[in-house]
């Protein structure tokens, strides 16, 4: 007998609520400013394009339970060592997936 696996809930799925946190938490509850918002725009699609591409992951498939410690390290290496990215450039996107974390979480 084949295992099936289960899709996962869409509440489950990673970046189900990104929107919601740029658009309604960043902009309206926070109040921060457009290029606050850009530059957690700009982490978080960075973050999508490391999962989806880099990993190979669907985003259909990637889950919150996903996003491990030892996934973010990757990130940060593959930013660093794959894109070039300055120590500052990487504090910062990974500030916008911490942030993005904290909303979520609650």
């Amino acid at each position: 007998m084949a295992c099936k696996l289960q899709k996962p809930k869409f509440e489950e799925l990673f970046f189900s609520k990104t929107n919601e946190f740029l658009k309604v938490f960043l902009l309206k509850q926070r109040a921060v400013s457009p290029a606050t918002e850009k530059s957690y725009r700009c982490g978080l699609s960075l973050f999508y394009d490391y999962v989806t591409e880099t990993c190979s992951i669907s985003p259909l498939l990637f889950r919150f339970t996903d996003c491990t410690y030892q996934c973010v390290l990757l990130f940060m290496e593959h930013m660093q060592q794959e894109l070039g990215y300055a120590p500052r450039s990487v504090n910062s996107r990974i500030s916008a997936l911490k942030s993005y974390l904290e909303y979520v979480s609650d």
